[in-house]
């Protein structure tokens, strides 16, 4: 008589990840979840951060490369607002700031997508270029802006201010 079929194995299976069948039926393997796989030889285990200046980031991903002269032109704009920032406005604190970038492209016209932050709250610097650090309030803290570089203002500069 053959033996009943206990759960246990069965979810063990379904844990696993997706089975692979032989053709002949008789070898299956259970491919390991996607986070599990190993990198391919040569692939970098750690990308560190896109830092152009101190404390400045560039997230990944952008529809185009901001070049240093930018970014250098921008910091100076973005320098001067946190400046006129009654809370944070002493240039000791203004260094501190983590400042992001991307260049993005929107109804054909390029432009600088920025997100500045007083505190990060102890996320290590390379996650600063992988993806936009996203607080929705905070005050004076933390703020938005976009640069035109055609016209070399920014086109926008919001603070959060508190939810």
């Amino acid at each position: 008589m053959p033996s009943p079929l206990h759960p246990l194995p069965f979810a063990v299976l379904l844990l696993a990840g997706p089975v692979q069948v032989a053709p002949d039926a008789q070898d299956i393997r259970i491919a390991p979840p996607s986070w599990a796989v190993s990198k391919p030889a040569g692939a970098a285990a750690y990308v560190p951060p896109i830092s152009p200046l101190p404390n400045w980031y560039e997230v990944r991903g952008g529809a185009w490369q901001v070049p240093l002269e930018t970014v250098q032109e921008i910091r100076a704009l973005v320098d001067a607002r946190l400046s006129a920032n009654e809370l944070f406005g002493n240039k000791a604190r203004i260094a501190t700031y983590a400042i992001q970038f991307r260049g993005e492209a929107r109804d054909g016209r390029r432009l600088v997508r920025l997100a500045g932050a007083c505190n990060v709250h102890d996320r290590p610097r390379w996650q600063l270029s992988e993806t936009f650090f996203n607080i929705n309030d905070g005050g004076k803290c933390y703020f938005d802006a976009e640069y035109d570089p055609l016209e070399k203002r920014l086109s926008r500069f919001d603070y959060h201010g508190y939810a």
